[in-house]
């Protein structure tokens, strides 16, 4: 699944953390565009605008996501 708007959510203190385990993702934080493949990973604020869309038509991308504090 991907975004295809920006969200925000959570309070300014919250982090959340990505690893990628398969695929290739593409990450918009505050408009800075990351690429990431299995093995890689991201950190950051998700009170900041962000999004993500996987780069690939055909191959599903498997990810563990975690946020703490949790916010929903």
């Amino acid at each position: 699944s991907s975004c295809e708007e920006p969200m925000s959510h959570g309070q300014w203190e919250a982090e959340e953390w990505v690893y990628v385990i398969d695929g290739q993702l593409e990450f918009t934080i505050d408009n800075r565009v990351h690429q990431l493949g299995p093995g890689d990973s991201i950190h950051f604020r998700p009170a900041l605008p962000h999004m993500w869309r996987n780069l690939s038509e055909t191959e599903k991308a498997l990810i563990i996501s975690v946020m703490a504090p949790p916010t929903f």
